[in-house]
């Protein structure tokens, strides 16, 4: 349904329905066709649109716009949160952002007379960093959030102790409840400790790319060769690479925070 929905919103349907509408009104009744005309016109427009539909290179650039309008709303909205975050984030993205204005600014007035093809994929590829960078901030603000939550993970050590001292004189109905227990918590140990490898990645990932943003604004100022520039900007890039792991540890972290999988519900199993 949702294919049909943009196989009748595309420009040439559209174009397809607004002729035929004009012809059904003011051309056919002067030839008397009006009995034959409507039936023909709706068959052929939904012949269309289920062939426009059902065809694969449709779906996949639906599919396709429809990822990007999601990644794009996902973006604003952690651009936001950044802003509304704690003082720190806030003078972070504000320092980071004026960088990347006045890099672009510098570039457009160096380098637009000289290499303006070049200029503009010098242009796309800084608002690429500045996409990136606050990925990266963003997922260091939503790591270092859960760091603090877990206000209670010193208790974890213990009770690992604690369920192996039990599991030891416990009956054959009670272990697997105590191997269920163990299982949660090892989890959440091990977790604790990736969360903090990740924040350490990403603050030495951030302060690189903090060093490279000085870089780039101090030789835009001087004005160097683009094709210098267009290597600074390439390598700053390269610096911004997130493996895909991180990201799904990112998530596990996400879900390992839910409540249930608190020590209170734990203590209950």
């Amino acid at each position: 349904m949702s294919y049909l929905f943009h196989a009748l919103k595309t420009p040439a349907n559209l174009w397809f329905l607004a002729a035929g509408f004009v012809a059904g009104i003011f051309i056919t009744p002067a030839f008397f066709l009006i009995p034959y005309y409507w039936p023909a016109f709706f068959a052929v427009e939904g012949g269309i649109l289920l062939a426009t539909a059902t065809n694969k290179r449709f779906q996949k650039s639906v599919n396709a716009r429809l990822a990007n309008e999601e990644e794009a709303y996902r973006f604003q909205r952690q651009r936001s949160q950044l802003r509304m975050g704690k003082a720190a984030y806030r003078e972070r993205m504000r320092k980071t952002e004026k960088k990347l204005h006045e890099i672009k600014k510098n570039h457009r007035s160096a380098i637009s007379s000289r290499a303006p093809g070049l200029l503009s994929d010098i242009l796309k590829r800084i608002d690429e960093i500045e996409h990136s960078y606050i990925i990266l901030l963003y997922s260091f603000m939503k790591l270092e959030d859960l760091k603090n939550r877990n206000t209670e993970e010193h208790m974890l050590e213990n009770l690992v102790e604690e369920i192996k001292a039990q599991m030891a004189s416990a009956t054959a109905a009670v272990k697997p409840a105590l191997e269920s227990r163990l299982k949660i918590i090892s989890k959440r140990i091990e977790n604790k400790n990736l969360l903090q490898e990740n924040l350490d990645t990403i603050s030495v990932r951030l302060a690189a790319l903090d060093d490279t943003l000085d870089l780039l604004l101090e030789e835009s100022v001087t004005g160097v060769d683009p094709e210098k520039v267009a290597a600074q900007v390439d390598a700053a890039m390269e610096k911004l690479e997130m493996t895909r792991e991180t990201m799904s540890e990112i998530q596990t972290f996400s879900e390992i925070s839910d409540p249930s999988f608190s020590l209170r519900s734990i203590s209950r199993i």
